[in-house]
């Protein structure tokens, strides 16, 4: 919802009339259904918007207390690491997927979304299929640009750890 623009997003038809929700509290009016139909009608007619809803949806994590967002690190330091051996891994509470629809394709995990291209289409393919707490081959962060800014996003979220990080 947070890249819809507001004619996109629901109001409630009440809520212009004070009195209207006084006298409507609690209560879910016809005209509030016909608004959210509108609403999910238009939004089933975009392939791609409905595919970036249904990714992060799914991959919404489970049990948001165990992902470990908010790692600090840069790509130089992630670079180094890889570049030392260091293997990242998919973290145990990671839920992720990849669509390859609607023109563009995007890596899900945990409820963010990731436009792929050339460079990390292979990583964002090879997260999707990877089971939690297996190592991912470092070549795969080495493809370009955009697959270490994959990797250092994914490292950033949580969705993504090295093999010795002491927090997973």
């Amino acid at each position: 919802a947070s890249t819809l623009p507001e004619s996109r997003r629901y109001t409630d038809p009440l809520a212009a009339d004070p009195a209207a929700v006084l006298r409507a509290n609690g209560e879910i009016s016809a005209e509030s259904l016909a608004e959210v139909r509108r609403l999910l009608l238009e939004a089933l007619d975009k392939p791609a918007q409905l595919a970036d809803w249904f990714g992060r949806l799914m991959t919404e994590p489970k049990y948001p207390d165990l992902v470990a967002g908010g790692l600090d690190i840069d790509a130089a330091e992630l670079q180094q690491r890889l570049a030392a051996g260091e293997l990242l891994q998919l973290s145990l509470s990671a839920r992720t997927a990849i669509s390859e629809t609607a023109g563009r394709p995007q890596l899900f995990a945990d409820g963010h979304s990731f436009e792929l291209d050339g460079d990390s289409l292979a990583l964002g393919r090879a997260v999707a299929a990877a089971l939690p707490g297996t190592p991912l081959d470092g070549a795969m962060f080495q493809n370009g640009a955009s697959a270490l800014c994959l990797a250092l996003q994914l490292y950033e979220t949580g969705t993504l750890h090295f093999a010795d990080d002491e927090d997973y």
